[in-house]
């Protein structure tokens, strides 16, 4: 078989791989031009091919094999030289240690391409994104952040996509370098070597880009509230676009001496991945490390707290889901964070009632 090239792209997350994704959807015909087929079909799930993943997982062979053959075929159609998939969850191979990702070398020449990020920002990002997402909603505070999302060791990562596709077909790139000043895009073009004008940008209100300190801090609190999906999502774009926190400070967690300390738990592994592939001493740079930012204030709280009930557009499902509580006093019982754990949260609040 005649393979063409893949560039897959793996993540991991919390860098940007939501924005390269729907920069890749929204300049799918640009890309095209010169050679490099990102396929846009009714299957994409988020700007992303997920089928491909599922079916190596669940090990359908036959499905799959149509499916490459397919999408081999349109590639070839559109004289293109690349395919490019973009998931972060094939980082899943690498955690379960499943093998089977290694069949997309009988259709293409394979090239893996990922990005690292400093291992406290990434956990910083990941627990204020668990916040947010409206599956997870956690309530956990900022001292559970390296129980919940564990130092990343690149070197476990990195080793089992190099077993795989070996270490001449992987690429690194560092988030903290590629993402400032907004060039994350820019570079990525950069990488594909091609030069691309007028591209279309992603809207910056559809990526997962984790809110402002205030914001989470915010819901955190409110986390403990049983709102639909569809009232959280509207609660979230209010606190985003109309609240006095929407301009609150950037989400930072931890002082520097917790920084400090998890960097250097992970400094023998990183500057082991620097040497490697990036011929340097350290993969990451240290100077003026983040301190953490101010908390949500409870005054502050009460306040967008009774602005989002009054708001029109909100308070008959915010108050439907409240329960028709007393507001102050939910608004106590947030702050005091007064639950019992044998008794449900609906339970509980309905005590409040006026």
């Amino acid at each position: 078989m005649n393979k063409i090239n893949l560039l897959l792209h793996i993540g991991i997350h919390k860098t940007g791989s939501t924005a390269i994704q729907s920069f890749l959807y929204l300049n799918h015909d640009e890309i095209l031009k010169h050679g490099y087929y990102y396929p846009i079909d009714h299957t994409l799930v988020e700007n992303k091919l997920i089928i491909i993943r599922k079916l190596i997982q669940t090990n359908s062979i036959s499905q799959l094999n149509v499916l490459l053959e397919n999408l081999v075929k349109r590639a070839k159609e559109n004289n293109c030289h690349t395919v490019i998939l973009s998931d972060e969850d094939y980082q899943e191979f690498c955690h379960s240690s499943d093998d089977r990702i290694k069949c997309l070398s009988n259709y293409f020449n394979v090239k893996i391409l990922m990005y690292v990020r400093r291992q406290d920002r990434y956990s910083e990002s990941a627990y204020g994104f668990w916040i947010q997402w409206h599956y997870k909603r956690i309530t956990a505070e900022s001292r559970s952040i390296f129980h919940i999302f564990p130092l990343v060791n690149y070197v476990y990562l990195v080793s089992f996509w190099e077993t795989i596709f070996s270490r001449e077909n992987i690429y690194l790139k560092v988030y903290d370098d590629e993402s400032k000043n907004h060039n994350l895009i820019n570079n990525f073009i950069k990488f594909l070597e091609i030069d691309l004008q007028d591209i279309k940008t992603p809207d910056i209100t559809e990526s997962n880009i984790t809110s402002n300190k205030f914001i989470l801090d915010f819901l955190r609190k409110i986390n403990h509230i049983p709102f639909s999906d569809e009232e959280y999502i509207k609660i979230k774009e209010y606190l985003l676009t109309k609240s006095i926190i929407k301009n609150g400070p950037k989400p930072f967690f931890l002082d520097v001496n917790e920084r400090k300390r998890v960097l250097n738990l992970a400094s023998d592994t990183n500057k082991e991945i620097a040497k490697k592939y990036f011929g340097r001493k350290e993969l990451f740079t240290y100077e003026n490390l983040e301190d953490k930012s101010p908390t949500l204030s409870n005054e502050i709280f009460n306040q967008v707290f009774d602005d989002l009930v009054n708001e029109p557009n909100l308070s008959t499902f915010i108050n439907r889901s409240l329960l028709n509580l007393n507001i102050e006093k939910l608004r106590d019982l947030i702050i005091e964070n007064k639950r019992e754990k044998n008794i449900s949260l609906c339970d509980y609040i309905a005590r409040y009632k006026r």
